[in-house]
């Protein structure tokens, strides 16, 4: 309404001026619709059209590749290792978040897997093997929902023999190995050192004991055996057994006598692992008293009285172990002539 010239009124239409609208699209997420705005740049009311449908999550790895959230069903695949209990496959992982269980797939070519058992520790031991055959795993875990992870990274181990138990003796002062019979065992090979550090093979033999009778006296021997399988003429060998040792029994001296200055002396060679020597006594040939020690290869009785008739025998001694000592030796007898 507009006041005109001598209070004259009069009324005047306006043409709206409509709308003027600007667009401004979302782009659907993984949980959220997309969809285009168009707002009015005059009186700012606004609309909605060109809905799109939410993407959803797409999970690797328990994360989602395009907003990152953890999958809440994600399991991690194991961890797997492989190694021998008693010549059986032995695999072992790591505890998995959230697993409940684990379900052990087998294969003896590494490609075609079958599911084999299942268990609830983190170890598994497969005792139905046959020996010289290779033996591929692999692992799943499952969460108590029933959802399952990924294969873990496969592994391998041929099944062997298990290695031997050996137990060691001295046996007329020799060493002499024993162990149980190993299954599928049908031979049996014997490595030595004298260092133990350094072990060569010495010898086979498919009884469960071994003599090593042609060993030095007074030296200190190691050992180890291994448990050997024929298959298709092929040697499947066990680990080692776990090393002993024996010293052998020290050479019996060789003793002469003669008499020093009237009195008895005795000697002998020097006996290879002696540290000193024993030496025994006797009057009448029969009854023999340890007497003395020494740690050279000659003794003179001193203290011998004239006119009397002495025997002796001798012993070489091992400090560290008196039972590698050597046996007495063969009598010698002489007067005291002083």
């Amino acid at each position: 309404i507009f006041s005109g010239f001598l209070g004259a009124k009069r009324t005047e239409a306006i043409a709206a001026k409509g709308h003027s609208y600007t667009t401004a699209v979302t782009a659907p997420t993984c949980t959220a619709q997309g969809y285009t705005t168009h707002t009015c740049s005059v009186c700012k009311s606004f609309y909605k059209d060109n809905y799109t449908n939410a993407l959803g999550h797409s999970f690797k790895n328990g994360k989602c590749t395009r907003c990152g959230a953890t999958d809440p069903n994600y399991i991690a695949a194991p961890e797997l290792k492989i190694t021998t209990s008693a010549g059986k496959p032995k695999i072992y992982w790591n505890a998995v978040n959230g697993a409940v269980k684990y379900w052990v797939y087998r294969s003896t070519d590494g490609k075609n897997f079958s599911y084999y058992d299942k268990t609830t520790n983190t170890t598994y031991t497969n005792s139905s093997t046959t020996i010289g055959t290779t033996y591929y795993y692999k692992v799943k875990a499952l969460n108590a929902n029933g959802a399952a992870s990924a294969y873990s990274v496969a592994k391998s181990i041929q099944c062997k023999p298990a290695a031997p138990s050996v137990s060691i003796y001295r046996t007329n002062g020799k060493p002499q190995l024993k162990w149980s019979a190993v299954t599928g065992a049908t031979k049996y090979w014997i490595y030595r050192s004298t260092d133990g550090v350094n072990f060569k093979y010495f010898d086979s033999t498919t009884k469960t004991s071994y003599t090593n009778s042609g060993a030095a006296s007074g030296t200190k021997y190691y050992y180890r055996v291994k448990a050997v399988a024929v298959v298709n003429g092929n040697n499947v060998v066990s680990a080692s057994s776990s090393t002993k040792s024996l010293m052998t029994t020290l050479a019996t001296p060789s003793v002469s006598i003669t008499t020093s200055n009237g009195k008895p002396k005795l000697t002998w060679k020097a006996v290879t692992g002696a540290d000193k020597y024993y030496v025994y006594r006797s009057t009448d040939g029969k009854t023999f008293k340890y007497w003395d020690s020494t740690t050279k290869t000659t003794y003179i009785n001193s203290g011998a009285a004239k006119n009397t008739k002495y025997y002796y025998k001798v012993k070489a001694v091992c400090a560290s172990n008196s039972n590698a000592n050597s046996a007495q030796s063969s009598t010698v007898s002489i007067k005291a002539t002083k």
